[in-house]
């Protein structure tokens, strides 16, 4: 004795469609999970517009004082250490200035919320002196002076101070 089953095509239509959503509903939620910044539970937090925006500037921001830190350290190392060929020098000291242009123009050109007003003027402050010390590190290099060298060193020290200035802004802590 033989039964067969038989399904109406219409029925695996619809239950083929009903799969489909609900994988692509399971991508959905994956996708945004994976994609979304954490509380401090390590559970993803949902973002209001102004949420996000504000989440976004604080993420730039750690960015920005990371790369002005890098070019400290790199700049303290070639006035304190610097390379015996003048060519490696300008070299070095350029792309430090073009570096800290970039972020300026970066750093300028992103909306700022109103509540991190003070934080993105602590960060234009950190640039501008990170920038001064690097045109004096130029200026070093190009006339070679140990009056040069001891005001580019200390453009440089006044420029780390803004920088740990604005790692103690309760904004620059990891979120």
């Amino acid at each position: 004795m033989k039964y067969e089953i038989e399904i109406p095509r219409t029925i695996l239509q619809k239950s083929f469609v009903i799969l489909l959503i609900a994988i692509g509903l399971a991508g959905l939620v994956l996708l945004g999970y994976k994609n979304s910044p954490l509380g401090l539970s390590g559970r993803p937090v949902l973002l209001s517009p102004h949420l996000a925006e504000l989440t976004h500037y604080q993420h730039s921001a750690l960015r920005w004082a990371g790369e002005l830190q890098e070019i400290q350290v790199n700049l303290e190392s070639l006035l304190e250490n610097p390379p015996a060929d003048l060519l490696a020098q300008d070299r070095q000291a350029n792309g430090f200035v073009d570096q800290v242009s970039a972020l300026q123009a970066e750093v300028d050109g992103t909306t700022v919320p109103p509540t991190l007003q003070v934080l993105h003027e602590g960060l234009q402050t950190a640039q501008k002196q990170t920038a001064q010390a690097a045109g004096d590190a130029l200026t070093w290099i190009s006339e070679p002076s140990a009056d040069n060298h001891a005001t580019a060193l200390n453009a440089l020290d006044a420029a780390c101070a803004a920088l740990a200035r604005l790692d103690q802004d309760p904004w620059m802590q990891q979120p």
